[in-house]
Protein backbone atom coordinates (compact mmCIF):
# COMPACT_ATOMS: atom_id res chain seq x y z
CA UNK A 1 0.00 0.00 0.00
CA UNK A 2 2.98 2.45 1.02
CA UNK A 3 4.77 1.50 -2.57
CA UNK A 4 1.07 2.98 -4.23
CA UNK A 5 0.89 5.87 -2.33
CA UNK A 6 4.34 6.92 -3.04
CA UNK A 7 3.70 6.42 -6.53
CA UNK A 8 0.51 8.22 -6.95
CA UNK A 9 2.16 11.14 -5.03
CA UNK A 10 5.09 10.94 -7.99
CA UNK A 11 2.18 11.32 -10.11
CA UNK A 12 1.32 14.42 -8.71
CA UNK A 13 -2.37 12.77 -7.96
CA UNK A 14 -3.74 15.57 -6.34
CA UNK A 15 -7.30 15.08 -4.37
CA UNK A 16 -9.54 18.70 -3.99
CA UNK A 17 -11.04 18.74 -0.25
CA UNK A 18 -11.39 22.74 0.69
CA UNK A 19 -12.42 21.86 4.60
CA UNK A 20 -10.63 21.49 7.60
CA UNK A 21 -11.16 18.78 9.78
CA UNK A 22 -10.30 20.90 12.75
CA UNK A 23 -11.81 23.95 14.20
CA UNK A 24 -8.49 26.26 14.31
CA UNK A 25 -10.37 28.54 17.23
CA UNK A 26 -9.94 25.67 19.26
CA UNK A 27 -13.63 26.36 20.81
CA UNK A 28 -14.92 23.42 19.64
CA UNK A 29 -15.30 20.97 16.91
CA UNK A 30 -16.28 21.08 13.59
CA UNK A 31 -19.45 18.82 12.35
CA UNK A 32 -19.68 15.35 11.28
CA UNK A 33 -20.07 16.53 8.01
CA UNK A 34 -16.63 18.30 7.89
CA UNK A 35 -14.74 14.75 8.95
CA UNK A 36 -16.49 12.97 6.02
CA UNK A 37 -15.71 15.93 3.77
CA UNK A 38 -12.11 15.31 3.79
CA UNK A 39 -11.66 12.01 2.57
CA UNK A 40 -10.86 12.45 -1.35
CA UNK A 41 -10.27 9.48 -3.74
CA UNK A 42 -6.57 9.25 -4.81
CA UNK A 43 -7.18 6.37 -7.36
CA UNK A 44 -9.41 3.45 -7.54
CA UNK A 45 -9.67 2.17 -4.10
CA UNK A 46 -7.69 4.37 -2.83
CA UNK A 47 -8.78 7.34 -0.37
CA UNK A 48 -7.21 10.05 2.03
CA UNK A 49 -8.59 11.66 4.39
CA UNK A 50 -6.95 15.42 5.82
CA UNK A 51 -5.64 15.83 9.14
CA UNK A 52 -8.21 15.97 12.22
CA UNK A 53 -6.16 18.72 14.75
CA UNK A 54 -3.84 21.53 14.50
CA UNK A 55 -2.59 20.29 17.86
CA UNK A 56 -0.52 16.62 18.09
CA UNK A 57 -3.09 13.68 20.09
CA UNK A 58 -4.29 10.69 20.06
CA UNK A 59 -6.65 10.25 17.18
CA UNK A 60 -10.40 9.72 18.24
CA UNK A 61 -11.05 5.89 16.93
CA UNK A 62 -14.55 6.43 16.40
CA UNK A 63 -13.50 9.30 13.96
CA UNK A 64 -11.18 7.11 12.11
CA UNK A 65 -13.57 4.58 11.90
CA UNK A 66 -15.91 6.65 10.59
CA UNK A 67 -14.17 8.44 7.87
CA UNK A 68 -13.20 4.70 7.04
CA UNK A 69 -16.45 3.47 6.72
CA UNK A 70 -17.05 6.56 4.92
CA UNK A 71 -14.37 5.55 1.89
CA UNK A 72 -16.02 2.24 1.77
CA UNK A 73 -19.36 3.77 0.93
CA UNK A 74 -18.04 5.01 -2.19
CA UNK A 75 -17.34 1.74 -4.04
CA UNK A 76 -20.52 -0.13 -2.96
CA UNK A 77 -23.66 0.77 -5.24
CA UNK A 78 -26.21 3.31 -3.52
CA UNK A 79 -28.86 1.35 -2.85
CA UNK A 80 -27.23 -0.42 -0.44
CA UNK A 81 -27.49 0.03 3.57
CA UNK A 82 -24.80 -0.03 5.80
CA UNK A 83 -25.79 -3.09 8.54
CA UNK A 84 -22.53 -4.41 9.94
CA UNK A 85 -19.27 -2.83 10.84
CA UNK A 86 -16.64 -4.53 12.75
CA UNK A 87 -13.18 -2.98 13.70
CA UNK A 88 -9.73 -3.86 14.74
CA UNK A 89 -7.55 -0.93 16.39
CA UNK A 90 -4.17 -1.81 15.66
CA UNK A 91 -2.63 1.38 17.70
CA UNK A 92 -4.06 5.16 18.28
CA UNK A 93 -3.81 7.79 15.39
CA UNK A 94 -2.04 10.88 14.77
CA UNK A 95 -4.81 13.62 14.85
CA UNK A 96 -1.90 15.93 12.70
CA UNK A 97 -1.55 13.14 10.11
CA UNK A 98 -3.33 12.52 7.18
CA UNK A 99 -4.67 9.01 7.04
CA UNK A 100 -4.39 6.74 3.86
CA UNK A 101 -7.15 4.58 3.44
CA UNK A 102 -7.30 1.61 0.82
CA UNK A 103 -10.60 -0.43 0.59
CA UNK A 104 -10.87 -3.91 -1.60
CA UNK A 105 -13.87 -5.48 -2.70
CA UNK A 106 -14.83 -8.87 -0.76
CA UNK A 107 -18.40 -9.49 -2.07
CA UNK A 108 -20.69 -7.94 -4.71
CA UNK A 109 -23.43 -10.01 -4.52
CA UNK A 110 -27.05 -9.79 -5.38
CA UNK A 111 -28.08 -8.62 -2.03
CA UNK A 112 -25.01 -8.51 0.22
CA UNK A 113 -21.74 -6.63 -0.79
CA UNK A 114 -18.95 -6.24 1.55
CA UNK A 115 -15.39 -4.36 1.59
CA UNK A 116 -12.44 -5.03 3.41
CA UNK A 117 -10.32 -1.76 4.64
CA UNK A 118 -7.26 -1.04 6.14
CA UNK A 119 -6.05 2.79 7.52
CA UNK A 120 -2.71 3.89 7.17
CA UNK A 121 -0.59 6.66 8.98
CA UNK A 122 3.46 7.21 8.73
CA UNK A 123 3.33 3.59 6.93
CA UNK A 124 2.03 1.76 9.54
CA UNK A 125 -1.78 0.59 9.60
CA UNK A 126 -3.62 1.50 12.62
CA UNK A 127 -7.01 0.39 11.49
CA UNK A 128 -8.51 -2.59 9.71
CA UNK A 129 -12.29 -3.11 9.15
CA UNK A 130 -14.52 -5.38 7.55
CA UNK A 131 -17.97 -3.08 6.20
CA UNK A 132 -20.66 -5.08 4.90
CA UNK A 133 -24.12 -4.00 3.03
CA UNK A 134 -27.19 -5.27 2.68
CA UNK A 135 -30.10 -4.50 -0.01
CA UNK A 136 -33.13 -3.74 1.90
CA UNK A 137 -36.06 -6.12 1.89
CA UNK A 138 -39.35 -7.13 3.87
CA UNK A 139 -39.18 -9.85 6.64
CA UNK A 140 -39.80 -11.15 10.45
CA UNK A 141 -39.86 -8.53 12.68
CA UNK A 142 -39.05 -8.18 16.46
CA UNK A 143 -36.82 -6.33 18.62
CA UNK A 144 -36.28 -6.46 22.81
CA UNK A 145 -38.14 -3.76 24.76
CA UNK A 146 -36.99 -0.21 24.55
CA UNK A 147 -34.77 0.58 27.61
CA UNK A 148 -36.58 2.33 30.68
CA UNK A 149 -35.15 6.19 30.33
CA UNK A 150 -37.21 9.45 30.82
CA UNK A 151 -37.58 11.39 27.59
CA UNK A 152 -34.34 13.66 26.67
CA UNK A 153 -36.54 17.08 27.07
CA UNK A 154 -36.63 15.84 30.82
CA UNK A 155 -33.23 14.98 30.88
CA UNK A 156 -30.34 17.94 32.48
CA UNK A 157 -28.30 19.42 29.92
CA UNK A 158 -24.67 18.60 30.28
CA UNK A 159 -24.00 22.19 31.42
CA UNK A 160 -26.52 22.18 34.15
CA UNK A 161 -24.41 18.63 35.53
CA UNK A 162 -21.17 21.11 35.26
CA UNK A 163 -22.53 22.97 37.79
CA UNK A 164 -22.51 20.56 40.60
CA UNK A 165 -19.60 18.73 39.72
CA UNK A 166 -15.98 18.80 41.06
CA UNK A 167 -13.20 20.44 39.33
CA UNK A 168 -11.89 17.07 37.83
CA UNK A 169 -15.62 15.93 36.37
CA UNK A 170 -15.88 19.45 35.10
CA UNK A 171 -12.59 18.89 33.38
CA UNK A 172 -13.91 15.35 31.95
CA UNK A 173 -16.80 16.99 30.96
CA UNK A 174 -15.38 19.86 29.24
CA UNK A 175 -13.27 17.67 27.07
CA UNK A 176 -15.46 15.28 25.92
CA UNK A 177 -17.96 18.56 24.77
CA UNK A 178 -14.95 20.33 22.94
CA UNK A 179 -13.76 17.35 21.65
CA UNK A 180 -17.01 15.23 19.69
CA UNK A 181 -19.91 16.99 17.33
CA UNK A 182 -22.36 15.20 19.32
CA UNK A 183 -24.88 16.47 22.10
CA UNK A 184 -25.38 14.58 24.61
CA UNK A 185 -27.51 13.76 28.26
CA UNK A 186 -27.06 11.88 30.72
CA UNK A 187 -29.93 10.10 32.14
CA UNK A 188 -27.62 8.16 34.87
CA UNK A 189 -26.21 10.50 37.97
CA UNK A 190 -22.67 11.42 37.26
CA UNK A 191 -21.69 11.94 40.80
CA UNK A 192 -20.60 8.64 41.47
CA UNK A 193 -18.91 7.65 38.41
CA UNK A 194 -16.69 11.10 38.70
CA UNK A 195 -15.95 11.44 42.26
CA UNK A 196 -14.55 8.00 43.48
CA UNK A 197 -17.11 5.97 44.94
CA UNK A 198 -16.22 2.84 42.91
CA UNK A 199 -18.76 0.40 43.77
CA UNK A 200 -21.12 2.37 40.51
CA UNK A 201 -22.28 -0.49 38.49
CA UNK A 202 -21.07 -0.75 35.04
CA UNK A 203 -24.00 0.58 33.16
CA UNK A 204 -24.60 4.23 31.59
CA UNK A 205 -27.56 5.46 29.59
CA UNK A 206 -27.57 8.78 27.95
CA UNK A 207 -29.36 10.62 24.72
CA UNK A 208 -26.73 12.12 22.23
CA UNK A 209 -27.80 13.16 18.82
CA UNK A 210 -25.79 15.59 16.69
CA UNK A 211 -24.79 19.27 17.49
CA UNK A 212 -25.11 20.37 13.73
CA UNK A 213 -27.40 19.18 11.17
CA UNK A 214 -26.30 15.81 9.30
CA UNK A 215 -26.62 15.07 5.33
CA UNK A 216 -29.87 13.26 4.84
CA UNK A 217 -28.07 10.80 2.66
CA UNK A 218 -28.08 7.37 4.65
CA UNK A 219 -24.46 6.45 4.02
CA UNK A 220 -23.72 9.61 6.40
CA UNK A 221 -26.25 8.88 9.13
CA UNK A 222 -24.31 5.51 9.20
CA UNK A 223 -20.84 6.78 9.79
CA UNK A 224 -21.93 9.07 12.12
CA UNK A 225 -23.77 6.24 14.16
CA UNK A 226 -20.14 4.18 14.02
CA UNK A 227 -18.34 7.76 15.51
CA UNK A 228 -21.00 8.00 18.33
CA UNK A 229 -21.13 4.33 19.50
CA UNK A 230 -17.40 4.37 20.24
CA UNK A 231 -18.01 6.72 22.85
CA UNK A 232 -18.86 5.70 26.88
CA UNK A 233 -17.96 2.41 26.64
CA UNK A 234 -14.76 2.05 27.63
CA UNK A 235 -15.51 4.77 30.60
CA UNK A 236 -18.65 2.54 31.31
CA UNK A 237 -15.93 -0.61 31.86
CA UNK A 238 -13.95 1.82 34.75
CA UNK A 239 -16.85 2.81 36.71
CA UNK A 240 -16.65 -0.30 39.35
CA UNK A 241 -12.83 0.54 39.76
CA UNK A 242 -11.68 3.65 39.31
CA UNK A 243 -13.07 7.44 38.89
CA UNK A 244 -14.08 8.42 34.85
CA UNK A 245 -12.06 11.55 35.78
CA UNK A 246 -9.21 10.03 37.04
CA UNK A 247 -8.53 7.90 34.06
CA UNK A 248 -5.42 9.30 33.27
CA UNK A 249 -4.03 7.26 35.22
CA UNK A 250 -5.12 3.73 33.83
CA UNK A 251 -3.81 2.38 30.95
CA UNK A 252 -6.52 1.88 28.59
CA UNK A 253 -7.25 1.58 24.96
CA UNK A 254 -10.56 0.76 22.55
CA UNK A 255 -9.19 -2.51 20.86
CA UNK A 256 -12.14 -3.80 18.79
CA UNK A 257 -15.63 -2.13 17.70
CA UNK A 258 -18.59 -4.07 16.05
CA UNK A 259 -22.08 -2.30 14.94
CA UNK A 260 -24.66 -3.80 13.67
CA UNK A 261 -27.39 -1.49 12.43
CA UNK A 262 -30.87 -2.43 12.11
CA UNK A 263 -31.90 0.80 10.75
CA UNK A 264 -31.06 3.85 9.00
CA UNK A 265 -30.25 6.16 12.21
CA UNK A 266 -31.43 9.64 11.97
CA UNK A 267 -28.85 10.99 14.13
CA UNK A 268 -30.36 14.89 14.16
CA UNK A 269 -32.64 13.94 16.81
CA UNK A 270 -31.85 12.23 19.65
CA UNK A 271 -30.92 8.47 20.68
CA UNK A 272 -30.98 6.44 23.71
CA UNK A 273 -27.61 4.62 24.51
CA UNK A 274 -28.00 2.09 26.97
CA UNK A 275 -24.73 0.82 27.76
CA UNK A 276 -23.31 -2.00 30.13
CA UNK A 277 -20.01 -3.52 30.64
CA UNK A 278 -20.71 -7.39 31.24
CA UNK A 279 -17.07 -8.68 31.85
CA UNK A 280 -13.80 -7.30 33.00
CA UNK A 281 -10.28 -9.38 33.39
CA UNK A 282 -6.69 -10.33 32.43
CA UNK A 283 -6.34 -6.25 31.15
CA UNK A 284 -9.40 -6.59 29.17
CA UNK A 285 -13.05 -5.98 29.62
CA UNK A 286 -16.41 -6.48 27.61
CA UNK A 287 -19.07 -4.12 26.46
CA UNK A 288 -22.03 -3.25 24.36
CA UNK A 289 -24.78 -0.88 23.71
CA UNK A 290 -28.06 -1.13 22.73
CA UNK A 291 -29.05 2.28 20.84
CA UNK A 292 -32.74 3.00 20.40
CA UNK A 293 -34.41 6.52 18.38
CA UNK A 294 -36.96 8.55 20.55
CA UNK A 295 -39.88 5.97 19.23
CA UNK A 296 -38.19 2.94 21.09
CA UNK A 297 -37.01 1.18 18.10
CA UNK A 298 -34.05 -0.52 17.86
CA UNK A 299 -31.66 1.28 15.97
CA UNK A 300 -28.33 -0.52 16.29
CA UNK A 301 -26.17 -3.10 18.77
CA UNK A 302 -22.83 -2.28 19.25
CA UNK A 303 -20.06 -4.28 21.51
CA UNK A 304 -16.41 -3.81 21.88
CA UNK A 305 -13.35 -5.28 23.45
CA UNK A 306 -10.68 -2.50 25.46
CA UNK A 307 -8.07 -2.43 26.73
CA UNK A 308 -8.40 -1.85 30.79
CA UNK A 309 -4.93 -2.18 33.16
CA UNK A 310 -4.43 -0.63 36.62
CA UNK A 311 -2.19 1.88 36.96
CA UNK A 312 0.83 -0.15 38.38
CA UNK A 313 1.11 -2.08 35.33
CA UNK A 314 2.59 -0.53 31.95
CA UNK A 315 1.40 -0.28 28.96
CA UNK A 316 2.97 -1.77 25.85
CA UNK A 317 2.36 -1.24 22.58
Amino acid sequence: MADLITRIALEAVVTERGVSTFDRTGHRPLPMESLLDTVGQLAPGLFEAGPRAAVREHAFGGGTAAQALWAATQTVEQDREVHAVHCRFLRHGDTTAPTQIEVTPTQDGRRYTARSVVAEQHGRKILTMDAAFHLPESGWQHQVPTADAPDAEDVPALEDRLLTLSDAGQRWLDHLRNSHPFEFRFVDTLHPILSGECTYPPRLRAWLRSRDPLPSDRFAQACAMVYVSDLFLLSTAMMPHVPVASRDNVARASLDHAVWLHRTPDLDDWHLFDMESTWAGHGRALCGSRIFDRDGRIVATVQQEVMLRQPSEPATD
